[in-house]
């Protein structure tokens, strides 16, 4: 398990599956996960069932599971 914290580290796990912990829930929950799709200076988007863009402010961790 990798906290992503960096440009580099979320540039590096480009399509991988990921967890995010949100600050405040985002539609009834705080935990996240899908494919990490992109990412710019203020947004990340993810790729569940669809595709979430989440505002980076809103992130407390963005969690990879190396296993």
């Amino acid at each position: 398990i990798r906290e992503l914290k960096t440009d580099k580290h979320l540039s590096k796990f480009l399509g991988y599956e990921v967890e995010v912990r949100l600050f405040k829930a985002l539609d009834g929950t705080k935990k996240l996960m899908g494919k990490l799709e992109s990412f710019t200076s203020e947004e990340i988007t993810l790729l569940t069932e669809n595709e979430i863009r989440i505002p980076r402010k809103d992130i407390s961790k963005i969690i990879v599971d190396l296993i």
